[in-house]
């Protein structure tokens, strides 16, 4: 079975993307880039986007708000979304995705492997 090593989370708190970027900056991880919200007057809005980015190419994107899936199948209670995507450390992988859980209670999906080292 491949593993894709990308876990995806959902909190019931959406914290303040200075916050994250406060709780992210001791792991070594920088604002890659960010996309501001997109307010459609037609279909669902999209909130803001958070790319962060460690030496290793980890990358943690936080989702600033709820989200309304596309294809119409429910997503889990939520206030904001977040994935997680390995790069060359699984250590740096692990250790980011323990942190954020714990601070924000989040149960990760993602792959067997990933989510049994992950959580907290």
């Amino acid at each position: 079975m491949t593993q894709t090593h990308t876990l995806e989370g959902y909190s019931l708190s959406c914290p303040d993307p200075q916050e994250v970027a406060a709780l992210l900056q001791p792991l070594a991880f920088t604002l890659h880039f960010q996309i501001a919200a997109q307010i459609y007057h037609y279909s669902a809005d999209l909130p803001a986007q958070y790319h962060f980015r460690d030496e290793h190419g980890t990358e943690v994107i936080y989702l600033a708000g709820k989200d309304t899936p596309e294809d119409r199948i429910p997503l889990p209670a939520h206030q904001s979304r977040w994935w997680i995507y390995m790069g060359a450390s699984q250590e740096a992988f692990y250790q980011v995705s323990r942190v954020i859980a714990a601070r924000w209670f989040i149960a990760w999906l993602g792959d067997q492997s990933s989510i049994h080292h992950s959580v907290a």
